[in-house]
């Protein structure tokens, strides 16, 4: 079993923000696949395959402690999150097998409940401001102009969870690296 955890705040007000594009991602495969995902305390959560797809229902400074409880309740072989990145461009996507927070506090969550950085990660690009705060930028929604070009970094991410689940991080780089050249965009 692997466990993908998509972050984002919960509540109708962060539906479609920039801090919610883990969600997102999650959120199309279940719309593509009609699952449901199922209330836990912590955590929502639908078991697909040999995957089980998590979103934390608290907010995402604290996630750390809803994939502790995933983790205890499905024990899973490998760890997959997907996550906003304001240091990429908006679209963009980085993968990446291990590694830091990167300024983000629900992968520095994460990290400190689960005594390290060894899980793999899906950041996709939503910009930084020009101006003013972090905080307020990832928990506005995306322009539309913007969702044209997040749009397809969800199809895309969407695809790679599914890939992650018949293999492992280095299949995800393989394939992406084949889209990348193929789109010269991702």
């Amino acid at each position: 079993m692997k466990l993908i955890v998509g972050l984002g705040n919960p509540g109708a007000k962060y539906s479609n923000t920039r801090h919610n594009a883990g969600f997102m991602v999650l959120d199309q495969i279940a719309r593509k696949e009609n699952l449901v995902f199922k209330k836990n305390r912590l955590y929502d959560a639908v078991e697909f395959g040999s995957l089980v797809l998590v979103k934390p229902t608290i907010y995402m400074n604290d996630s750390g402690r809803a994939i502790t409880s995933a983790i205890t309740v499905f024990r899973p072989e490998a760890i997959l999150v997907v996550v906003d990145d304001i240091h990429l461009p908006s679209g963009k996507i980085r993968l990446r097998d291990q590694g830091g927070d990167g300024g983000h506090n629900g992968l520095k969550s994460i990290s400190e409940a689960v005594g390290g950085k060894q899980f793999s990660r899906i950041r996709i690009g939503v910009n930084k401001p020009e101006s003013g705060s972090f905080r307020g930028w990832v928990l506005n929604r995306f322009s539309q102009e913007e969702m044209k070009l997040i749009a397809p970094a969800i199809d895309l991410s969407a695809k790679l969870v599914r890939l992650f689940e018949q293999g492992d991080y280095q299949d995800l780089l393989n394939f992406y690296s084949a889209e990348c050249g193929k789109t010269k965009d991702a």
